[in-house]
């Protein structure tokens, strides 16, 4: 009887070694599906719209973004402001610069660098919160966030340097 049990629990830890190291049981370990990546994942330039909802009312800004990515980023925000009003600014990041148009031609603010670039609206806090938002996009439509919306959305796009000079 003793011999029986023996033979009993070696069986039984046999077969619980072989399951133990994957020699039974038919399951194998499942391979994971692959998280399709975002449609900006990878961009190096980028044009898109955003209407965001601001204090005063809705002001829209359009992106022109090239070298993203790098620390050349070379931006361009075209604004109308809530009272309709027009601006331009042109941020080129290497050569921390700024020119600014505020209805009477281009004049160089590079002096006040920081003020400009680091601008939650139209600089590069601006930039990296839609960018990271845009992680999110389908491909295809607007996107729609808490405060803004963003459309015309082109990933990738030429870009010639020319768009980031004063015209």
């Amino acid at each position: 009887m003793i011999v029986g049990i023996v033979v009993i629990i070696v069986v039984i830890a046999g077969v619980a070694a072989y399951i133990l190291y994957g020699g039974g049981g038919g399951e194998t370990t499942p391979t994971p599906t692959p998280t399709p990546s975002s449609p900006v994942e990878g961009a190096t330039s980028m044009r898109f719209d955003v209407e965001a909802d601001v204090e005063s009312g809705v002001e829209t800004d359009r992106f022109t973004v090239k070298n993203l990515g790098t620390s050349d980023i070379l931006l361009r925000v075209d604004q109308t402001d809530a009272t309709g009003m027009e601006f331009t600014y042109i941020m080129n990041q290497t050569a921390q610069s700024v020119l600014a148009d505020f209805g009477m031609g281009f004049d160089d603010y590079s002096s006040d660098w920081a003020t400009y670039w680091d601008n939650a609206l139209i600089g590069k806090p601006g930039l990296d919160k839609y960018m990271t938002a845009l992680a999110d996009w389908s491909g295809s439509g607007d996107y729609t966030g808490d405060t803004y919306v963003i459309s015309n959305i082109v990933v990738d796009p030429s870009i010639d340097d020319s768009a980031f000079m004063p015209a």
